[in-house]
């Protein structure tokens, strides 16, 4: 069991993205639910099948573009750990394209993006960043 389910997850689909594996299992939270939502909803993977039971695990179908299998998803990673919180204002946010990446956050509103999160106008602990 680890203690920090955000870094596992974003490990696991780093190393299954440079294995070249066509899905990945990830361990089944709330948040890792809302972040794999994000991932599917921004086309950074192809499907997402999250089962009833919180016992089963998360599978996650990478997506690749190209004949040699490259990636979509190039960096994966995590800004905010449990150790050193990183908290940010909707006004500080990062201001990155989809095109560049995305910036995931936890706010009192849910899990966000910062595209989000600047249209609802809150802030929150900064969580992962995926290009």
């Amino acid at each position: 069991m680890t203690n920090d389910s955000i870094s596992d997850m974003l490990t696991r689909i780093r190393n299954a993205c440079c294995a070249k594996h066509d899905h990945v299992f990830i361990m089944n939270t709330n948040t890792n639910r809302s972040i794999s939502t994000i991932l599917k909803q921004r086309g950074y993977i192809k499907s997402l099948v999250i089962p009833k039971s919180f016992l089963k695990p998360i599978k996650l179908q990478l997506r690749y573009k190209g004949r040699y299998k490259n990636p979509l998803i190039k960096n994966l990673k995590r800004l905010s750990s449990p150790g050193l919180r990183k908290y940010s204002g909707y006004t500080t946010l990062p201001n990155f394209d989809n095109n560049i990446g995305i910036i995931v956050l936890s706010t009192s509103k849910g899990i966000l993006t910062a595209q989000q999160a600047r249209l609802y106008k809150v802030g929150g602990e900064l969580l992962c960043w995926i290009s």
